[in-house]
């Protein structure tokens, strides 16, 4: 009878640990302490989770500097590298400041013909804005007078610092080049391919010579 009874009390026991066993659980699985502490936080979008699995691989820190690479790297570079066209003779023209108006020089050359032993000759150059030089070639001579002679051509530029420009004869084939010391003062750096021993100048003048001898001729300088 007495261990009828004990035995009982032990059942009643268990059923008791049980019962508030399973009231605890129930507790601790309700609890959202407890929930977040131990499940990990579901992502809300598929789109969240791949951000979240690629670790931001698009986002950059504000410190980091910005550098363009690829296609338009690319583009830039190409464009860079396209070959300039270079400046017509009309642009180089307009670079040669002091004969942006006619303007005539005049001065002391050497012989202005391939023939040796050739007097010197009084030079009149006239220079017109859009290409065309004129001169009037007065050798001077102690035996004996000679007539002027004339003759025309265009004019190039072939260097800007200082201002060089080419001489090339219409019809007779005479060139020179020159080079300008400053808009008052010429320097011949070379006549019909042959450089001068001495230093030969022309001085710009007051007045314009047009030297009318050759109006009947008509030339076009590109």
């Amino acid at each position: 009878m007495l261990h009828s009874y004990s035995h009982k009390i032990i059942l009643n026991k268990l059923r008791y640990s049980v019962v508030f066993a399973s009231i605890l659980m129930a507790a601790c699985a309700n609890d959202p302490g407890n929930q977040s502490s131990y499940q990990p936080k579901k992502e809300s979008t598929l789109t969240d989770a791949q951000r979240s699995a690629q670790g931001k691989r698009g986002s950059v820190a504000p410190s980091q500097l910005q550098f363009g690479f690829g296609d338009h790297q690319q583009e830039t570079q190409e464009a860079t590298h396209e070959e300039t066209p270079p400046p017509s003779p009309s642009d180089l023209r307009s670079m040669a400041v002091p004969l942006k108006e006619p303007r005539t020089f005049l001065g002391t050359v050497p012989c202005t013909t391939t023939t040796q032993n050739c007097d010197a000759s009084r030079l009149a150059l006239t220079f017109a804005p859009s290409g065309e030089w004129r001169a009037r070639i007065t050798p001077i001579s102690k035996n004996q007078e000679q007539a002027p002679q004339t003759d025309q051509g265009c004019w190039h530029v072939t260097g800007t610092n200082p201002l060089r420009i080419a001489l090339q004869g219409y019809k007779s084939g005479t060139s020179a080049r020159l080079a300008f010391n400053n808009a008052n003062i010429i320097h011949l750096l070379e006549l019909n391919e042959v450089a001068p021993n001495i230093d030969y100048r022309l001085t710009r003048q007051a007045d314009i010579d047009p030297i009318n001898e050759l109006n009947t001729d008509t030339i076009e300088c590109h």
